[in-house]
């Protein structure tokens, strides 16, 4: 039994702690895709902040945005 019709990978350039433009390139990429309906979509490790140590506890607190902003795109194309 299949959970997911499809799966794809996004790999992508990341702007190392900028996540308004990780963010933007993320929907980007999706929305230009076109991924069939219930595609698993996996996004690179860290990919709103690249390895950004210094930053990283201010830049956790902007993980409900970024959820948020997901959430929207999976439910807008119909993806996880």
């Amino acid at each position: 039994m299949a959970f997911f019709a499809h799966a794809a990978c996004v790999q992508m350039a990341i702007d190392q702690g900028d996540v308004v433009a990780n963010l933007a390139r993320c929907k980007e990429m999706v929305v230009a895709e076109r991924f069939p309906a219930g595609t698993l979509v996996v996004l690179p490790e860290l990919w709103a902040t690249g390895f950004d140590y210094p930053r990283m506890a201010a830049l956790a607190r902007e993980t409900p945005g970024i959820l948020q902003e997901l959430y929207q795109l999976a439910k807008e194309w119909d993806i996880w």
